[in-house]
């Protein structure tokens, strides 16, 4: 790309971001068009606020789908229920920390001491497996479904550090 083309890339941005403090402005100021300030409801977390409803369980059953897949006859009709009951398990946690930071081992030597090192001990919790596969031992898999995770009180300190460095960039999680 010349030098026009990255000009123009970093006028698009400068003008992206310029849209975006405004609509932010916007959003915070009142009727009057002053700005608002934040009242102690405005500032409470979600473990103030009290839970409203639970969540309906998904249903994990589509004839369409299933008619489709049988008439492709790409699992055997012996293995047909074994394969449906599979697709309906939930998804165990999965993580890799970006290899092409230059941080990435030092993360996940952070990971590996102070957060995998405590479930070692654990008899409740599946120990982190290395997936094997991915090089540099940078992605790693929890048996748990996210729903686990999120309420385990031994893993609270991991969850929210993955949730961090996912922010950060520094960690791509398996839509969890």
């Amino acid at each position: 790309m010349g030098r026009r083309g990255h000009k123009k890339q970093k006028a698009f941005r400068r003008a992206t971001v310029d849209a975006i403090r405004k609509a932010r402005l916007e959003k915070q100021k009142g009727a009057n068009g002053e700005p608002t300030t934040a009242t102690n409801e405005d500032q409470a977390t979600s473990e103030d606020r009290p839970r409203v409803s639970k969540y309906e369980d998904i249903v994990k059953e589509n004839a369409l789908f299933e008619k489709y897949y049988k008439t492709m006859n790409l699992v055997p009709d012996d293995e047909w229920d074994a394969f449906l009951a599979a697709l309906k398990e939930p998804l165990p946690v999965t993580f890799r920390v970006t290899g092409f930071r230059t941080h990435a081992f030092a993360v996940m030597h952070l990971i590996r001491e102070r957060y995998f090192q405590p479930l070692q001990s654990s008899t409740a919790i599946e120990k982190p497996k290395e997936l094997v596969w991915y090089p540099g031992s940078l992605a790693w898999e929890l048996n748990l479904s996210r729903n686990q995770l999120r309420s385990h009180p031994e893993l609270q300190k991991l969850k929210e550090f993955l949730y961090e460095q996912t922010e950060h960039g520094n960690i791509s999680r398996q839509g969890n």
